[in-house]
């Protein structure tokens, strides 16, 4: 006799409100679709699990060690896990975009940037940290929107003062290539 697919109903717990989808009596698959449209409705591993956002902090502290240690792919698998757990928190989507950057896989970093450009508009870094990964790749053109955008995103805000500075500087520096000329 083969084994179907059929699912045999599972014991269904109601939950509680923020405590994620109830388990669903029916095929795994409906539980999977279920727990899809959790997580694409802004729904978290952290959330589900009720997961201690300390216990989240403490381990971006070790990632942040490992990166300040130079162990970049260290770093990477942490807070690879972290965006993992709690896909909306910027700073842990940052420091993976830093990571990947520092090992020289500069797509995957500025797709890291792109996302926490939409996470928060005002932010100068993810346009300054793209604009360096474009830079490196050689594409000037984009390098020098996204380091536009920074300095217009830093404004006049005193905490971003260095960092519009060197987006300024980054700016000048390509100022002399030609556009299209690859540095």
């Amino acid at each position: 006799m083969r084994p179907t697919t059929d699912a045999v109903p599972m014991h269904q717990e109601e939950a509680q409100p923020g405590e994620g989808p109830a388990v669903a009596v029916g095929s795994p698959l409906e539980t999977l679709v279920q727990f899809e449209a959790y997580m694409a409705g802004g729904g978290s591993l952290r959330q589900l699990f009720h997961v201690d956002p300390l216990d989240l902090e403490v381990l971006y502290a070790y990632g942040c060690k490992r990166y300040r240690e130079g162990d970049y792919e260290g770093a990477r698998q942490i807070y690879l896990a972290l965006v993992t757990i709690d896909p909306r928190a910027f700073d842990y989507w940052l420091a993976l975009g830093l990571a990947m950057q520092k090992m020289q896989r500069h797509d995957e970093a500025i797709a890291c940037f792109a996302r926490t450009a939409k996470m928060r508009l005002f932010d100068p870094r993810s346009s300054f940290f793209a604009g360096v990964s474009f830079q490196l790749q050689g594409d000037l053109e984009h390098a020098r929107e996204a380091f536009g955008a920074a300095i217009k995103w830093c404004g006049r805000q005193q905490e971003y003062r260095e960092l519009r500075e060197q987006a300024e500087q980054a700016l000048q520096a390509l100022a002399m290539t030609k556009p299209g000329e690859k540095k």
